[in-house]
């Protein structure tokens, strides 16, 4: 089955009707600008995965927006359903899973993904040097993630949160991180393409609805 246009997902406003939540309000928030030094984009649990590999279709170097479509259910809960980093202005008409290098659609069976798993309820985006430069500074400092969970702390409602990690002020290279749904799970990514095949974005699904609710 072809992806949805994940787009929908961050209609803000949009409503849901989930056989598994019921009616749902999606709400997008800002969550900063990611800094992409080198292009290739990595996303993985920072705080179980830090040993990563970025996706294998480079992006154009620059500063993007990204963004998280929050989900709000009728018992006062919010969950974060999806997190974009747009990456073009124009509208992306054809969505195609985000892959590795070596990995190859075709040898999915029905229903499976490629994706990163999560087991701290927490995932990211970094470009690949933000990425090494996080490794390295864990290795170095085993309570620098907590140095992350207290700026997650900064941004809590109940229950999700998100953060700009910075690791060169010259060049603003940073990480953002940000909560994953309904916490652990394995999270495929999405390139949603123009017309003529530019990435305008570059979407986590963190697997709150079935695909076709997003129709």
């Amino acid at each position: 089955m072809s992806p949805p246009d994940f787009s929908k997902l961050f209609e803000d406003g949009r409503v849901v009707e989930s056989a598994d939540f019921g009616r749902v309000t999606l709400k997008v928030h800002a969550a900063g600008e990611l800094v992409l030094t080198t292009g290739r984009v990595a996303a993985f649990d920072p705080a179980t995965s830090p040993e990563t590999e970025a996706f294998a279709e480079a992006l154009p170097p620059g500063r993007y927006p990204v963004v998280l479509s929050v989900a709000h259910f009728e018992d006062g809960d919010q969950r974060v359903a999806g997190a974009m980093l747009k990456v073009g202005e124009g509208a992306a008409t054809k969505w195609e899973m985000a892959l590795l290098p070596g990995q190859d659609v075709s040898e999915l069976g029905e229903g499976e993904v490629f994706g990163y798993a999560v087991d701290s309820a927490t995932g990211c985006f970094a470009d690949e040097e933000a990425a090494a430069r996080y490794l390295d500074a864990i290795e170095a400092d085993e309570e620098f993630f907590d140095r992350v969970g207290d700026l997650l702390d900064e941004t809590y409602v109940d229950t999700w949160s998100w953060a700009s990690v910075e690791f060169d002020p010259a060049t603003g290279l940073n990480m953002i991180v940000f909560s994953t749904g309904m916490g652990d799970g394995l999270y495929a990514s999405y390139l949603g393409r123009d017309d003529s095949g530019a990435v305008m974005s570059l979407v986590t699904d963190f697997a709150l609805f079935e695909h076709e609710e997003l129709a």
